[in-house]
Protein backbone atom coordinates (compact mmCIF):
# COMPACT_ATOMS: atom_id res chain seq x y z
CA UNK A 1 0.00 0.00 0.00
CA UNK A 2 3.05 2.29 -0.13
CA UNK A 3 2.57 3.43 -3.76
CA UNK A 4 0.34 6.51 -3.87
CA UNK A 5 1.16 7.67 -7.42
CA UNK A 6 -2.47 7.74 -8.57
CA UNK A 7 -3.66 9.56 -5.47
CA UNK A 8 -0.86 12.13 -5.62
CA UNK A 9 -1.56 12.72 -9.31
CA UNK A 10 -5.17 13.53 -8.43
CA UNK A 11 -3.95 15.87 -5.70
CA UNK A 12 -1.58 17.60 -8.12
CA UNK A 13 -4.39 18.13 -10.61
CA UNK A 14 -6.65 19.61 -7.92
CA UNK A 15 -3.96 22.11 -6.94
CA UNK A 16 -3.58 23.53 -10.45
CA UNK A 17 -4.81 27.14 -10.56
CA UNK A 18 -6.20 26.68 -7.03
CA UNK A 19 -6.09 29.25 -4.25
CA UNK A 20 -3.36 28.91 -1.59
CA UNK A 21 -6.04 27.85 0.88
CA UNK A 22 -7.27 25.07 -1.40
CA UNK A 23 -3.69 23.92 -2.07
CA UNK A 24 -3.09 23.67 1.68
CA UNK A 25 -6.31 21.72 2.18
CA UNK A 26 -5.37 19.23 -0.55
CA UNK A 27 -1.87 18.79 0.90
CA UNK A 28 -3.36 18.20 4.36
CA UNK A 29 -5.72 15.55 3.00
CA UNK A 30 -2.82 13.72 1.34
CA UNK A 31 -0.83 13.70 4.58
CA UNK A 32 -3.84 12.59 6.64
CA UNK A 33 -4.90 9.81 4.24
CA UNK A 34 -1.43 8.36 3.90
CA UNK A 35 -0.90 8.54 7.66
CA UNK A 36 -4.16 6.68 8.30
CA UNK A 37 -3.24 3.98 5.79
CA UNK A 38 0.24 3.56 7.28
CA UNK A 39 -1.38 3.26 10.72
CA UNK A 40 -3.70 0.57 9.33
CA UNK A 41 -6.66 2.78 10.23
CA UNK A 42 -9.89 3.33 8.33
CA UNK A 43 -10.02 6.15 5.81
CA UNK A 44 -13.31 8.08 5.94
CA UNK A 45 -14.15 11.75 5.48
CA UNK A 46 -14.60 12.20 9.22
CA UNK A 47 -11.42 10.33 10.13
CA UNK A 48 -9.40 12.36 7.61
CA UNK A 49 -10.66 15.64 9.13
CA UNK A 50 -9.93 14.36 12.64
CA UNK A 51 -6.43 13.22 11.63
CA UNK A 52 -5.70 16.67 10.17
CA UNK A 53 -6.60 18.18 13.55
CA UNK A 54 -4.64 15.52 15.44
CA UNK A 55 -1.52 16.20 13.37
CA UNK A 56 -1.85 19.93 14.01
CA UNK A 57 -2.10 20.75 10.30
CA UNK A 58 -3.42 24.26 9.73
CA UNK A 59 -5.94 25.11 7.04
CA UNK A 60 -8.42 22.23 7.37
CA UNK A 61 -10.59 21.10 5.76
CA UNK A 62 -13.19 20.06 8.32
CA UNK A 63 -15.51 17.13 7.68
CA UNK A 64 -18.46 19.23 6.59
CA UNK A 65 -16.31 21.10 4.08
CA UNK A 66 -15.22 17.76 2.64
CA UNK A 67 -18.83 16.59 2.35
CA UNK A 68 -19.67 19.79 0.46
CA UNK A 69 -16.81 19.54 -2.05
CA UNK A 70 -16.85 16.89 -4.79
CA UNK A 71 -13.15 17.32 -5.64
CA UNK A 72 -11.99 16.71 -2.08
CA UNK A 73 -14.26 13.66 -1.83
CA UNK A 74 -12.79 12.33 -5.08
CA UNK A 75 -9.28 12.62 -3.64
CA UNK A 76 -10.21 10.86 -0.40
CA UNK A 77 -12.18 8.20 -2.28
CA UNK A 78 -9.05 7.37 -4.26
CA UNK A 79 -7.35 6.53 -0.97
CA UNK A 80 -10.41 4.65 0.31
CA UNK A 81 -10.32 2.48 -2.83
CA UNK A 82 -6.70 1.60 -2.08
CA UNK A 83 -7.48 0.17 1.36
CA UNK A 84 -8.53 -3.52 1.25
CA UNK A 85 -11.94 -4.40 2.75
CA UNK A 86 -11.88 -5.11 6.46
CA UNK A 87 -14.35 -6.11 9.11
CA UNK A 88 -16.16 -3.23 10.73
CA UNK A 89 -14.86 -2.64 14.26
CA UNK A 90 -16.98 0.07 15.84
CA UNK A 91 -16.46 0.29 19.59
CA UNK A 92 -19.10 -0.42 22.21
CA UNK A 93 -19.81 3.26 22.70
CA UNK A 94 -20.43 3.75 18.97
CA UNK A 95 -22.07 0.43 18.20
CA UNK A 96 -24.46 0.57 15.29
CA UNK A 97 -27.95 -0.77 15.73
CA UNK A 98 -28.93 -4.07 14.14
CA UNK A 99 -30.73 -2.17 11.37
CA UNK A 100 -27.64 -0.07 10.72
CA UNK A 101 -25.42 -3.16 10.67
CA UNK A 102 -27.76 -4.74 8.13
CA UNK A 103 -27.58 -1.65 5.95
CA UNK A 104 -23.80 -1.59 6.26
CA UNK A 105 -23.50 -5.20 5.17
CA UNK A 106 -25.78 -4.56 2.19
CA UNK A 107 -23.50 -1.85 0.79
CA UNK A 108 -21.44 -3.22 -2.05
CA UNK A 109 -18.19 -1.24 -1.98
CA UNK A 110 -15.70 -0.05 0.65
CA UNK A 111 -16.40 3.54 -0.44
CA UNK A 112 -20.13 3.27 0.29
CA UNK A 113 -19.43 1.56 3.62
CA UNK A 114 -17.05 4.38 4.52
CA UNK A 115 -19.62 7.03 3.64
CA UNK A 116 -22.26 5.26 5.75
CA UNK A 117 -19.89 5.10 8.74
CA UNK A 118 -19.30 8.84 8.31
CA UNK A 119 -23.04 9.45 8.49
CA UNK A 120 -23.24 7.48 11.74
CA UNK A 121 -20.21 9.28 13.18
CA UNK A 122 -21.64 12.70 12.30
CA UNK A 123 -24.95 11.73 13.89
CA UNK A 124 -23.19 10.71 17.10
CA UNK A 125 -21.19 13.95 17.13
CA UNK A 126 -24.32 16.03 16.58
CA UNK A 127 -26.00 14.33 19.53
CA UNK A 128 -22.96 15.02 21.72
CA UNK A 129 -22.84 18.68 20.67
CA UNK A 130 -26.55 19.13 21.37
CA UNK A 131 -26.00 17.71 24.87
CA UNK A 132 -23.19 20.23 25.39
CA UNK A 133 -25.34 23.10 24.16
CA UNK A 134 -28.31 22.01 26.26
CA UNK A 135 -26.12 21.90 29.35
CA UNK A 136 -24.63 25.28 28.56
CA UNK A 137 -28.02 26.97 28.07
CA UNK A 138 -29.25 25.40 31.30
CA UNK A 139 -26.23 26.83 33.10
CA UNK A 140 -26.93 30.30 31.70
CA UNK A 141 -30.53 30.10 32.90
CA UNK A 142 -29.37 29.01 36.35
CA UNK A 143 -27.01 32.00 36.58
CA UNK A 144 -29.60 34.69 35.89
CA UNK A 145 -29.30 34.51 32.11
CA UNK A 146 -32.46 35.28 30.18
CA UNK A 147 -33.33 34.29 26.61
CA UNK A 148 -36.60 36.13 26.01
CA UNK A 149 -37.47 39.59 27.33
CA UNK A 150 -35.33 42.47 26.05
CA UNK A 151 -35.60 44.79 29.06
CA UNK A 152 -34.42 42.27 31.67
CA UNK A 153 -30.95 43.14 32.90
CA UNK A 154 -28.38 40.38 32.53
CA UNK A 155 -25.55 40.57 35.03
CA UNK A 156 -22.15 40.34 33.39
CA UNK A 157 -19.78 37.53 34.20
CA UNK A 158 -16.41 39.15 34.78
CA UNK A 159 -14.34 36.02 34.64
CA UNK A 160 -15.87 33.23 32.55
CA UNK A 161 -13.83 30.05 32.62
CA UNK A 162 -11.65 29.04 29.69
CA UNK A 163 -13.74 25.87 29.39
CA UNK A 164 -16.97 27.85 29.01
CA UNK A 165 -15.46 30.11 26.36
CA UNK A 166 -14.07 27.09 24.49
CA UNK A 167 -17.47 25.37 24.51
CA UNK A 168 -19.14 28.42 22.98
CA UNK A 169 -16.45 28.91 20.35
CA UNK A 170 -16.55 25.23 19.40
CA UNK A 171 -20.32 25.41 19.01
CA UNK A 172 -20.14 28.42 16.69
CA UNK A 173 -17.34 26.79 14.68
CA UNK A 174 -19.65 23.82 14.12
CA UNK A 175 -22.40 26.20 13.00
CA UNK A 176 -20.03 27.74 10.46
CA UNK A 177 -19.10 24.28 9.17
CA UNK A 178 -22.78 23.57 8.55
CA UNK A 179 -23.25 26.71 6.46
CA UNK A 180 -24.44 29.12 9.12
CA UNK A 181 -22.86 32.55 9.52
CA UNK A 182 -22.86 35.41 12.02
CA UNK A 183 -24.08 38.73 10.57
CA UNK A 184 -24.57 41.80 12.76
CA UNK A 185 -25.08 39.70 15.87
CA UNK A 186 -27.56 37.32 14.23
CA UNK A 187 -26.90 33.70 13.25
CA UNK A 188 -28.16 33.28 9.67
CA UNK A 189 -28.48 30.43 7.17
CA UNK A 190 -27.95 32.00 3.77
CA UNK A 191 -30.10 35.13 4.03
CA UNK A 192 -32.53 33.64 6.56
CA UNK A 193 -32.16 34.73 10.23
CA UNK A 194 -32.56 32.14 12.96
CA UNK A 195 -33.98 34.44 15.66
CA UNK A 196 -30.82 34.06 17.74
CA UNK A 197 -29.84 37.73 18.17
CA UNK A 198 -30.79 37.87 21.88
CA UNK A 199 -28.91 34.64 22.57
CA UNK A 200 -25.75 35.89 20.82
CA UNK A 201 -26.01 39.23 22.64
CA UNK A 202 -26.38 37.41 25.95
CA UNK A 203 -23.21 35.40 25.30
CA UNK A 204 -21.29 38.56 24.45
CA UNK A 205 -22.49 40.45 27.53
CA UNK A 206 -21.38 37.54 29.68
CA UNK A 207 -17.93 37.70 28.10
CA UNK A 208 -18.26 34.22 26.61
CA UNK A 209 -18.17 35.02 22.90
CA UNK A 210 -16.67 37.62 20.57
CA UNK A 211 -16.88 35.94 17.15
CA UNK A 212 -13.91 37.95 15.88
CA UNK A 213 -11.57 35.09 14.97
CA UNK A 214 -13.90 32.19 14.20
CA UNK A 215 -14.77 32.99 10.60
CA UNK A 216 -11.07 33.10 9.70
CA UNK A 217 -11.07 29.34 10.16
CA UNK A 218 -13.92 28.64 7.71
CA UNK A 219 -12.89 26.58 4.70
Amino acid sequence: MGDFKKQRAIASELKQSASPRRVKAVDNIVVACETLIKEDAKVTYVFVAEKIDALGLKGGPKAQSIYNNADLKTLINSYIDKVPPRADARGKNNAASSDEEELLEALSTPRLKSMFRDVLAERDKAKAQMRILDGFVTKIKNTNGYLGVEDVAVPAVNHPSDEEVAIVEEFFTILYDYGFDLVDGEVVKGSKPTGSRKFVDLLRRKGLFSGENLRQNKF
